[in-house]
């Protein structure tokens, strides 16, 4: 590791304490000032995590949330914090600025530049080191300014004596603990040994120990931050350290106490034996392992520093925690990793009858397996991160998981399914969908269970893993491990459902048109408009509607999905057949793909090429073009209202059809268009730039592909067959373009369920119920109509948004994997963070997917996990985690299209296809191995991606990268 990658100690921006500069710009402003202040807990809280360091961070939450504890939960209050403050780490970095300092610690870090401490000489040469970095910061007087800020600290803090501990950036993180490896002083009797003590805290961040654990965890020394805790001393009877889950055996319903006599220095340094206790969420009972404590860490005779005192009589052999003790801490861990969203390793100390809690970090070390208990689940994201991307808020989830039940259930019924079935599987429709992490998942369990409720389940759960697009396939077997009595009984149950299917799957045409007339004519009926002014009853009643007149008669496009389902499996088999290969031959893949190119009046592209006229227009007029491009969005929009009214119309007219159509379209908390048709106009300028946006040259060139493609299949079927395809491929193309137009019906009707549950926020917050109208995303829906029935177990709708709120900010900080699976509940004694190897972003020259769309084009790629603002690619290869329909309008600007989850099916590639960009998707890693900026060849039609270059310097920010297509 090359120690000296960074410039010396650079300060990073400004900290509390106004610090900035490096090695020989002198001191900073903390030393320039009278006073370097130390941070108070609540200061800490709100400063960032370099300037504080991790155990301060960690001490000033658990003072909060002891702060918060209501009075009557289990204690009140359940235990303390010891008064503190902190020198924040810019003090820190001013002192190792001081030329005195910084000359002795510069050559050193040079002497150290790729240092092997695992070898004697590199063990000697980091010694060496050592001494004479923390020889420099020891005898570098401390500032006139840190003097008096630590003096007056300790005059609020009150009488000694103190301890002083350092609090390292990156310390007590889930990544590095860093434990051990700074000093902490106990018992300081007066200033002078607080002073003294903050130098040595200082100096040890370059002790050997610390300097090699550096080295071997790639942190670079040259980036070292240490703040400094300054603290009340606890002089306990007993301390120990406490871990939320049980490191032992990974069981993460048991809580691990270790404890000893005295100070909690013997616990952590080892030299004390320690008794164990182990409480367990099954049944509270705790198991203790008494040992013989014949050591105890005290404080020193003449009041300062620690010393080692024999233990004697009876308490060598006697429990040092009580049974209602360790069930105290246990409870008080389970809320404080609860409130940290991770298990935690905590350190406590009992002094007089009272409860102190000295530090709480995540466990750091890795857990052994948790034995595996109650029922596997496999969980997959599959195509429905599409529709709800990352964390998402209890409302949406709450609607979804409602909605899918209700409609699955409707299908089924219509399918004819008997209500015995139904009423045996009502679990199933509940089960659909999970929510792990804040993250929207199938539960894929239920899903095949629902393939045994269909004609041909083996088929069925090939054809719905193909459209799912889900990536590792669950073994299941229905008829060939089940009894030949249980078979047959399947398949008679299953008659009924096969005689109401077929007929209505016939006249599915017919029934479409019914559903989108009814459908239009429902949602007609609701003025937008006037739901600002409606009571909250009233409101209700909307939702109501809603429920009974269109969700609970989604049907149809039920039925479309299984038409479409069917579909695709049976013109893959086809193409598989012609070929003499599997379904599973990419070739087929491919061929599947591109005969669904150049679909008439798909409705998808609808919003895209609405735009592109809009903007055409805007092209063909000089007054119109100026007064879109002037000012922000919104002065823009106002301008073109008043100065140019019919172009205004034009615009309106998008929001009202295509209002709803936009990123995350299916999360409830997403801004529509309708709030905010900023987005309009920032396109429309976009397109302005772009004088090449030919929709219909692409929508020719698919043609050609789609014909290419039926006639490469057609020449390989015998003439008898050729005519069944080619019914095949007309009902698939025909199903998903039908699909296609109800998914829109189904954007617009989550929109206006949007609309109301905002009115219902509005009426909320103004009631004074609520801070502000979009908090109601943080209830859930039975949450908001138990309120309003009178049924509600709280009515504290604004601390239920504040607890929610919170705990969902700590989902998105998670990583979680794209597929796992749980035993029981998948909450509790489930790992559900990502493991394994990062992806190895230097290897694979080639990366393959499914090419969705033919064409090679060498570009340079532009990397979006949220397409935010940017919506001009300037000729880049877009390349995403996925998109949904959203995101169609910044297709026109790229030159391809590159998403790592997703199906043939997905929005994205029905989309890219009429557009004619050349696309591929289901690229695994590709999001974490492609560089921003790296110019990659991608082919279409192969589904390869070639990295030939890396990042390609000439393309900046915004300069023009056209692609090169073929």
């Amino acid at each position: 590791m090359a120690l000296t990658d960074h410039a010396p100690f650079q300060a990073a921006g400004p900290s509390p304490a106004g610090a900035t500069g490096q090695v020989g710009d002198g001191v900073d402003a903390a030393a320039q000032s009278p006073t370097a202040a130390l941070l108070t807990a609540a200061e800490v809280r709100l400063a960032a995590e370099r300037e504080v360091g991790g155990k301060a961070l960690g001490l000033a939450r658990l003072d909060a949330l002891l702060a918060s504890w209501h009075p009557g939960e289990d204690t009140a209050p359940p235990a303390q914090v010891p008064a503190f403050r902190v020198l924040p780490s810019s003090s820190f970095r001013s002192h190792l600025a001081d030329p005195r300092v910084a000359e002795q610690l510069g050559g050193a870090l040079l002497a150290l530049a790729d240092v092997d401490p695992t070898v004697p000489d590199g063990r000697r040469m980091v010694e060496a080191c050592s001494r004479q970095m923390s020889e420099a910061v020891l005898t570098s007087p401390l500032s006139p300014a840190v003097e008096a800020g630590v003096h007056r600290a300790l005059d609020e803090l009150g009488p000694g004596p103190w301890c002083v501990r350092s609090s390292m950036a990156g310390e007590d993180s889930a990544t590095h603990s860093f434990a051990g490896q700074l000093e902490s002083f106990l018992v300081l009797p007066d200033s002078d040994a607080v002073l003294q003590a903050v130098l040595a805290c200082w100096a040890s961040a370059f002790s050997p120990r610390a300097l090699t654990y550096a080295i071997a965890a790639g942190m670079h020394v040259a980036a070292t931050r240490v703040a400094v805790v300054v603290q009340r001393m606890v002089s306990p009877d007993v301390s120990g350290v406490m871990f939320t889950v049980n490191p032992t055996n990974g069981q993460r319903d048991e809580v691990l106490v270790t404890s000893a006599w005295g100070l909690g220095d013997g616990v952590v340094s080892g030299r004390c034996n320690t008794d164990e206790y182990v409480w367990t969420d099954r049944s509270g009972d705790v198991r203790a392992t008494l040992a013989d404590k014949d050591l105890e860490v005290v404080a020193a005779t003449g009041g300062r520093g620690t010393a080692e005192a024999a233990v004697t009589g009876d308490r060598r052999h006697r429990r040092t925690l009580t049974t209602g003790q360790v069930r105290h801490l246990a409870l008080l861990g389970r809320r404080i990793a609860a409130h940290s969203g991770c298990p935690q390793d905590v350190e406590f100390a009992w002094a007089a009858g009272s409860l102190w809690l000295l530090q709480s970090r995540p466990v750091t070390a890795s857990l052994p397996e948790a034995n595996a208990a109650g029922r596997q689940v496999v969980w997959d994201n599959s195509n429905i991160q599409e529709s709800y991307c990352g964390v998402t808020t209890p409302l949406t989830f709450s609607f979804a998981s409602r909605a899918y039940a209700t409609v699955y259930e409707t299908f089924f019924r219509m399918a004819g399914t008997p209500e015995r079935t139904l009423e045996a599987k009502r679990h199933l429709f509940d089960n659909l969908l999970g929510l792990i992490e804040g993250r929207v998942f199938y539960n894929l369990n239920t899903w095949y269970e629902g393939c045994l409720l269909l004609p041909s389940p083996d088929h069925t759960k090939d054809d719905m893993e193909k459209m799912m697009g889900v990536d590792e396939p669950v073994d299941f077997v229905v008829d060939e491990a089940a009894p030949a009595g249980e078979r047959l009984a399947r398949m008679a149950a299953m008659a009924p459902v096969v005689a109401r299917l077929i007929p209505q799957l016939a006249t599915i045409d017919r029934r479409i048109s019914r559903f989108r007339a009814r459908f239009d004519a429902v949602t007609g009926s609701i003025d937008r408009e006037s739901l600002a002014s409606m009571a909250l009853p009233e409101l209700m009643a909307v939702v109501e509607t809603l429920d009974r007149e269109v969700t609970a008669r989604w049907d149809v496009p039920i039925l479309n999905d299984v038409r479409v389902l069917r579909a695709s499996g049976t013109v893959r088999r086809m193409v598989a057949s012609a070929l003499g290969t599997d379904g599973d031959d990419p070739q087929v893949g491919r061929l599947v793909s591109d005969l669904l190119a150049g679909i008439d009046g798909i409705e998808s592209v609808g919003p895209t090429r609405m735009l592109l006229s809009i903007a055409a227009a805007a092209r063909d007029d000089r007054r119109v073009a100026g007064l879109l491009q002037a000012g922000s969005p919104p002065e823009a929009l106002a301008a073109l209202r008043r100065q140019t009214p019919s172009f205004a119309r034009r615009i309106d007219a998008y929001i009202d059809r295509y209002g709803d159509r936009v990123m995350g379209e299916l999360k409830l908390e997403t801004v529509s268009l309708r709030d905010d048709p900023g987005f309009v106009v920032q396109v429309l300028r976009n397109y302005l730039s772009h004088g090449d946006l030919d929709l219909h040259r692409g929508l020719e060139r698919e043609k050609h592909t789609f014909e290419q493609a039926l006639a490469t299949v057609q020449a390989s079927l015998p003439a008898r067959r050729r005519h069944a395809f080619a019914r095949a491929v007309t009902g698939y193309r025909r199903a998903v373009r039908d699909r296609e137009a109800m998914r829109l019906d189904r954007t617009r009707l989550f929109g206006l369920y949007r609309d109301v549950y905002l009115a219902i926020g509005a009426g909320l917050a103004e009631a004074g119920r609520l801070g502000a109208r979009r908090d109601i995303f943080w209830l859930t829906t039975s949450e908001i109509a138990d309120y309003c029935a009178g049924r509600a177990v709280t009515t504290d709708l604004a601390g239920l948004a504040r607890l929610r709120s919170a705990e969902f900010a700590r989902f998105a900080e998670v990583d979680v994997p794209n597929r796992m699976v749980t035993h029981g509940s998948p909450y509790h004694g489930n790992d559900l963070a990502r493991r394994g190897p990062a992806p190895d972003t230097t290897a694979g020259q080639v990366l393959s997917g499914t090419g969705c769309c033919p064409g090679v084009v060498e570009a340079p790629v532009r990397v979006l996990h949220d397409a935010g603002d940017e919506l001009s690619l300037n000729g880049r290869i877009l390349v995403a985690l996925r998109t949904d329909p959203g995101w169609a309008p910044l297709f026109p600007t790229c030159s391809g299209l590159l998403v790592e989850r997703g199906s043939t099916l997905s929005h994205s590639a029905v989309i890219a296809r009429e557009l004619g960009i050349p696309t591929i998707i289901g690229i695994r890693d590709l999001t974490q191995v492609i560089d921003d900026g790296e110019v990659v060849t991608m082919d279409g039609s192969e589904g390869t991606v070639r990295r030939a270059r890396g990042p390609e310097q000439a393309v900046g920010a915004g300069s023009d990268a056209e692609g090169e297509r073929s």
